[in-house]
């Protein structure tokens, strides 16, 4: 089974989980990871414990919030272990991608969701220009 872990400093995490459950419904496939919330959790501690209490069998996903940050970089130490990948960037479209796309093959649903995520950041305004001139 693939399961997905969200972690982000702070608050995020929780947040866009929160949004994935209003549009598409409850994912208890599933986590988010909020890190520094609490000065008296263990990052690292927790992060072990996330990783540990995935099964050999089962696939993890991690996506974290930002490429050289802290939650990434915590998450590196484990990029040698079997079923596990691990996506920086995470954002609401990419999360639903993931969660819906029929595809079986975990590392091509992770190409093919990274590739149509390269359309979902847009400038809007240069966006409208570009169909205004064209309506002349």
């Amino acid at each position: 089974m693939r399961k997905i872990l969200l972690a982000t400093h702070g608050e995020f995490a929780a947040g866009i989980l929160d949004s994935v459950r209003i549009i598409i419904g409850d994912e208890e496939k599933v986590r988010a990871l909020c890190a520094y919330v609490n000065p008296e959790e263990n990052f690292s501690e927790q992060v072990k414990e996330s990783i540990e209490g995935i099964e050999e069998r089962d696939e993890l996903v991690v996506l974290t919030d930002m490429l050289g940050g802290s939650v990434n970089n915590e998450f590196m130490r484990y990029l040698n272990r079997p079923g596990f990948y691990l996506v920086t960037g995470l954002n609401l479209p990419l999360l639903i991608a993931l969660l819906t796309s029929p595809e079986a093959d975990t590392v091509r649903l992770i190409q093919e969701s990274l590739e149509e995520m390269k359309n979902q950041i847009v400038f809007c305004n240069e966006l409208k220009a570009e169909e205004e001139n064209e309506d002349f």
